[in-house]
């Protein structure tokens, strides 16, 4: 009966259109080829994490709807909003790729993986460990 209750909550929620979204992805170096995303969707006062190959899970989950103020309050105190590229053109690194949506606005840019990233740009390492943050709490749950 859980099992049910949880595939009809997901079947309504990729039924509706979606309000808010805000994914990350990693990209290997030198090929490009991502290895693995998050998605976060708000759909009306529904909220669904998809986990495709992150430490080789496929899922969907329902976050609750404190965990998801939490973690989009923190993503735009950072500024997500406003951030663009943080990634060298002829970087030895991999990189992450975060991508935040509302309705038609949409906001993308590239974060480089491995360097040290401090001062005002220590957000950038701040939105991507609170998403994965995030994800590792539901996972285990």
């Amino acid at each position: 009966m859980k099992a049910l209750l949880g595939f009809l909550t997901i079947l309504s929620l990729l039924a509706t259109e979606i309000d808010f979204s805000l994914s990350l992805a990693y990209y290997s170096f030198p090929l490009s080829i991502r290895e693995w995303s998050l998605t976060i969707e708000r759909r009306g006062e529904r909220t669904l994490l998809t986990v495709d190959r992150y430490r080789g899970r496929n899922r969907k989950i329902a976050i609750p709807r404190k965990i998801y103020l939490a973690l989009i309050g923190t993503v735009s105190e950072k500024g997500i909003w406003t951030l663009h590229d943080y990634y060298r053109e002829n970087s030895p690194n991999g990189f992450y790729l975060l991508e935040v949506k509302r309705k038609k606005y949409v906001n993308r840019f590239r974060v480089e993986y491995g360097i040290p990233l401090t001062g005002t740009n220590a957000r950038y390492r701040e939105i991507i460990r609170s998403i994965l943050n995030t994800t590792n709490l539901l996972l285990s749950e």
